[in-house]
């Protein structure tokens, strides 16, 4: 008030001013005794200062922010309170003149009281050059006095009034009250800014922008984890080309929860709610890490993560899972974002790599390329999967199982006469098919026999009479 600076007035009461800016107990209690300030006024203004607690976090209106929410080089304020300041001593403005802390935290973009955005002041690097207000102060009084730094007032969002209220006196009655200010207000600006993609047009301008991100971000927050999750898929509709991630469809979002805030607890839930969104909506794998959830099993599968988990190509997949009903034949979207619960059909993709082509499945039951067609052809033995271009759809366990059945029914012979004949020569002879003689033989109605000098299906013989007597049965 006597054109005195802040660094000599902090001299002339017996600290540095240094020790001022960083709240050093015996400065503050000068501060205090000089000014005739209460222990709790005193309290008062330093929460609306910021208190360091640790290198990089500080507590603000009994929040804790980290650092760079709060000090910054780049001083805002709003110009119409300082105008009123200066207009309340013309004569002595800087009796009058003074910052309000809330202009400290980034996320504060409007003064509530004068509707007024809050505009640069100065940009100083040293904290004391930074602080020492009779010399900023008196750098801008002429810009202040003449409103040269007054912009167009702004109506306040809901985001504004909650925030200057949640300030004030820690009222919220949003969903956001359980969680910290600097999670809150952070997720707000993240999601927000995400949501201006879904905007069909958006302010270029940065001031306006911002504050429309908060705004949008807020306006969902506050509902809580419903709403949050149907942005969040929106969000992910956006991300539906060959190869896009996560990182496509959630931007900053995605990446920061991904890093800066991993580990932070009070950003825990908002991880969560965009890990469930993700594994919800791309194939992740169990075990596999997101925003550091380790998933306790696999949500969804694509056609190219089946694929590659069954080792096949991913053409011959997709007819696979549209074969089994797991997608559908006119989805459109591109094979990596072609998704299906993966718990019901886990069985099947297991089962893929163990099917085998033609030659390996008949050489499993010693048949021979004739039999196995007839067998084929006769829907004894049916593929498991009837898809005509796949070059491997045979189960052995089925060809296997059908030889294991016959030996039940055959009665062992060492050397066969020529009243015996196999199934394919019986066929071939009377013209009936495969199907009908191993029917024929379940029911009791042919006799079976099997060669001890041969293994496989091939060794199985029927009696010609007997098959002469269906032959007439059947034209009969």
């Amino acid at each position: 008030m006597n054109g005195v600076s802040s660094t000599d007035l902090a001299l002339d009461m017996g600290f540095s001013l240094k020790r001022a800016v960083h709240l050093d107990e015996s400065a503050l209690q000068r501060i205090a005794d000089c000014g005739g300030l209460t222990t709790s006024q005193l309290d008062e203004l330093v929460s609306w200062t910021g208190r360091a607690i640790g290198e990089v976090r500080m507590v603000f209106r009994d929040e804790v922010f980290v650092s760079r929410s709060l000090r910054n080089p780049v001083i805002r304020g709003c110009p119409v309170c300082l105008r009123k300041d200066f207009e309340a001593a013309p004569d002595r403005p800087l009796t009058q003149m003074a910052l309000r802390g809330d202009w400290q935290l980034k996320d504060v973009s409007l003064c509530i009281e004068h509707l007024h955005p809050l505009v640069r002041l100065w940009d100083v690097g040293r904290p004391v050059d930074r602080y020492d207000l009779t010399s900023r102060f008196t750098e801008i009084m002429e810009d202040i006095a003449e409103s040269k730094l007054e912009q167009q007032r702004s109506k306040p969002s809901p985001y504004d009034s909650w925030l200057n209220t949640r300030l004030l006196n820690g009222t919220d009655d949003t969903w956001l009250k359980d969680h910290s200010l600097y999670a809150s207000t952070t997720f707000c600006s993240l999601l927000g800014t995400e949501l201006l993609r879904l905007q069909s047009s958006a302010n270029a301008n940065a001031i306006p922008r911002r504050r429309l991100a908060q705004s949008l971000g807020f306006n969902v927050a506050r509902s809580g984890d419903i709403a949050i999750r149907e942005a969040l898929d929106r969000l992910a509709n956006l991300a539906d080309g060959y190869n896009d991630e996560p990182l496509k469809a959630f931007g900053q979002l995605y990446s920061d929860l991904a890093r800066a805030h991993l580990t932070k607890k009070d950003f825990a839930l908002f991880r969560k709610i965009l890990s469930d969104c993700i594994v919800e909506t791309w194939p992740i794998a169990k075990g596999e890490s997101v925003l550091g959830f380790i998933q306790p099993k696999r949500r969804l599968h694509s056609v190219n993560s089946a694929a590659q988990e069954a080792n096949i190509g991913p053409a011959a997949m997709e007819k696979i899972l549209i074969h089994v009903g797991a997608i559908s034949a006119q989805d459109k979207r591109q094979n990596s974002r072609k998704t299906f619960n993966a718990a019901p059909y886990e069985d099947i993709l297991a089962e893929i790599p163990k099917l085998v082509g033609p030659t390996e499945m008949r050489m499993a039951m010693g048949a021979t390329r004739r039999q196995f067609s007839s067998l084929a052809e006769d829907g004894v033995l049916r593929p498991r999967f009837s898809i005509p271009t796949m070059k491997s759809p045979w189960r052995i366990s089925d060809g296997l199982a059908l030889v294991e059945e016959l030996k039940r029914l055959a009665k062992p012979i060492d050397a066969p006469d020529d009243r015996w004949e196999q199934i394919q020569q019986a066929k071939k002879r009377s013209g009936i098919n495969v199907g009908s003689i191993l029917s024929a033989v379940r029911l009791g109605k042919l006799n079976l026999a099997r060669r001890l000098d041969q293994e496989g299906y091939k060794s199985f013989l029927v009696l010609k009479l007997e098959i002469d007597t269906m032959r007439v049965r059947e034209k009969s």
